[in-house]
């Protein structure tokens, strides 16, 4: 929800998100009271940001979010307030930058 907001206050719209999450999509598509609080929020953010397309990518195409994440991991601290806004992507995501750039494909393996 930080980074629709960052989006949001930062006018980076139009705006096309994808996730890796097939759940996280499949709970935003429906009506779950489970998650009604959360949901809503999230979705008031969406119709803020002119209803971006939301789609579902595979982990294996989405590598550098990934490394960022593992990477998000190893910064965090204990009130897991922080944002951190990089102005040149980390050396941690500099190789895989590269293969993509390159368009480098990648290897799925399904168990």
């Amino acid at each position: 929800m930080l980074g629709l907001c960052l989006a949001l206050r930062n006018n980076f719209y139009p705006l096309l998100i994808e996730t890796d999450s097939q759940v996280l999509l499949k709970i935003l598509n429906t009506t779950s009271t489970k998650y009604s609080s959360i949901t809503s929020d999230c979705t008031d953010l969406l119709d803020e940001l002119s209803d971006p397309v939301l789609s579902h990518i595979y982990r294996e195409s989405n590598n550098v979010a990934d490394i960022l994440a593992h990477y998000g991991q190893t910064m965090a601290t204990e009130d897991y307030q922080h944002l951190f806004l990089f102005v040149t992507p980390p050396t941690c995501t500099m190789k895989q930058l590269s293969l993509d750039l390159t368009g480098t494909e990648s290897t799925r393996s399904i168990p």
